[in-house]
């Protein structure tokens, strides 16, 4: 008979048989052995799945992927490559160093896609922080050129004035040089002048003194 418990285990194992999940671990650390130890069913009753290290051709593209999203797609092919061939050689001696380190002191550095992505996304903000640097570097000398630039188009037209005015400050010196003189000849006149009236008033005084 159709019953709602029939139809609940029905139900269940439907879900059972077609529903998958998909958990992704790091295995870096303490934290995926205390699951382990937390969770048996992760050992017992799933599939495990263990990831290798991407191959050269995966690190590439990889790489291209995401330095295509940055002004970096505009540099010239030869140069993109090299950014991308540093960063997968990068990643690779890395890990080969890793499995050294491994057999020499038997103690695990692990190296995973997450490290190569973390490493593009450093680089990539180091560009932007360097290109946001060198933008600032280059308004300042922009700013300071046209600030140059301006103050050379100054100085050159004031020459053309002072070289225009020239005449005119040598004939002004000359005319103040004749008036210098001339005040200086009125000035000895009037002197001369002074000491006659002087001493024809001393005479009048004479006179009128003798009058009386």
């Amino acid at each position: 008979p159709v019953t709602k418990m029939a139809l609940y285990s029905y139900f269940v194992g439907r879900v059972r048989s077609h529903l998958h999940l998909v958990l992704c671990f790091s295995p870096i650390g303490d934290a995926f052995r205390q699951r382990l130890r937390m969770f048996p069913s992760l050992v017992n009753c799933c599939t495990i799945d263990w990831f290798s290290e991407w191959s050269t051709e995966a690190l590439t593209s990889v790489a291209i992927s995401f330095l295509k999203e940055t002004q970096l797609s505009t540099l010239e092919q030869n140069m993109m490559a090299a950014v991308v061939g540093t960063c997968v050689s990068i990643h690779q001696s890395v890990y080969k160093m890793s499995e050294t380190f491994f057999e020499e002191l038997r103690r695990y550095n692990y190296v995973s896609p997450t490290n190569f992505l973390e490493l593009l996304s450093t680089f990539i903000s180091l560009i932007d922080e360097q290109r946001r640097e060198y933008g600032q570097l280059r308004g300042r000398l922009e700013v300071g050129r046209s600030k140059l630039e301006s103050t050379a188009s100054e100085v050159v037209t004031m020459q053309e004035e002072l070289e225009a005015l020239q005449p005119v400050l040598v004939e002004t010196a000359e005319e103040a040089q004749a008036m210098m003189l001339a005040l200086q000849t009125d000035k000895k006149e009037a002197d001369a002048s002074k000491e006659t009236v002087g001493q024809q008033e001393h005479e009048a005084n004479v006179k009128a003194a003798q009058s009386k």
